[in-house]
């Protein structure tokens, strides 16, 4: 079923039941819900001719929109570029579908899709609901909150911008942010890898089952008030929560690592007197899982308690930051060099 005219505010396609559908756009508003069967369907809420703006791609099992790039305006993200224009679409997609979605600062939300997707954003927000699959997230300066109904696998890549991360199992689990904070409430275990970098940004692990912790940080603090053991070698410290299930690399320059307890565990009534809550900086008393569990971000950055700064690594940091905004580098590439600049 394909029904693709010119000066329709509504298009559909039949891309099947696991087709790939993509969206270029710049900003404005984008909902996707999935739906039963093997059509797609994108809609402009403002009764607007899709055709108008967007170049639209329909072929066999594939759905791809792309903006007109008609004011000669393009904004960069590591290697992708789109040009000026705004809408706000309602998309409905078959469960299955591959989503590929690239944006300077529109809004998304994606309900019940468990098809893999990459999701890439300077500014806007990105809500994913419902959701499964490998999942793909490259964002500058965006919040991101990911609610999970089977194991995924998740990749991701930050500049700013608080994530939430709530599923029943990480099989694999690979992010790298700047300055935001990270939370996650899921089992890790799996084939990994699973690794954390960070310059400033706060990580918040729900401890669902046993964890070891391998980091390298400057200022940064390793803490929990659940039963565990600490070690130390080759120049990092370990963080081992019960028996293992998987083992999360942790680097960061100023970012603290929290392990809580779930909201829904009940605590020891006495807890073992010989573990006593772990934190290497004696000024930041533990709090208690209870309040700790699951915090909201204020979003505070944590650069302030980095090593002292000098001009010339302030040069470093600015220079590297403008070579991202101009889209000559990624967010990988930007937060390394912003991590040798700060001596990790």
């Amino acid at each position: 079923m394909t029904g693709i005219a010119t000066d329709a505010a509504e298009l559909q396609h039949a891309i099947g039941r696991s087709g790939r559908f993509a969206l270029r756009l710049p900003a404005g508003e984008v909902s996707i819900t999935a739906v039963d069967g093997d059509v797609a369907k994108v809609r402009d809420l403002e009764g607007r001719p899709l055709a108008d703006r967007f170049d639209v791609t329909a072929t066999d099992g594939s759905l791809e929109l792309t903006v007109r790039n008609r004011l000669g305006i393009t904004l960069a993200i590591g290697d992708f570029s789109i040009g000026g224009g705004s809408a706000e679409l309602a998309v409905e997609l078959p469960r299955g579908t591959r989503v590929a979605i690239d944006t300077a600062s529109a809004d998304v939300s994606v309900t019940g899709i468990s098809g893999p997707g990459r999701y890439r954003t300077a500014s806007g927000d990105l809500i994913l609901q419902d959701v499964a699959g490998n999942l793909e997230i490259e964002g500058v300066s965006a919040d991101v909150r990911i609610e999970a109904t089977a194991p995924i696998e998740l990749s991701g890549r930050t500049i700013s911008g608080d994530v939430v991360v709530r599923a029943p199992r990480l099989t694999r689990f690979e992010y790298t942010t700047t300055s935001g904070d990270l939370r996650v409430d899921a089992e890790l275990s799996g084939k990994g890898p699973y690794s954390v970098k960070s310059i400033s940004g706060d990580v918040m692990l729900v401890g669902r089952a046993g964890l070891q912790v391998e980091a390298q940080t400057v200022t940064g603090d390793l803490m929990t008030d659940l039963q565990h053991r600490t070690e130390s070698s080759s120049g990092r410290r370990i963080l081992i929560v019960g028996k293992p299930v998987a083992t999360l690399v942790f680097k960061s320059v100023s970012g603290d690592l929290r392990v809580d307890e779930p909201r829904d565990a009940v605590r020891p009534s006495s807890p073992v007197a010989s573990e006593a809550p772990m934190s290497m900086n004696p000024s930041s008393p533990g709090t208690s899982a209870a309040n700790a569990s699951m915090p909201a971000f204020a979003g505070e950055s944590r650069a302030a308690a980095a090593a002292p700064s000098s001009p010339a690594a302030d040069a470093a940091r600015l220079e590297i930051l403008k070579a991202l905004e101009r889209g000559e580098i990624d967010v990988e590439t930007a937060t390394e060099r912003l991590m040798t600049v700060e001596g990790v």
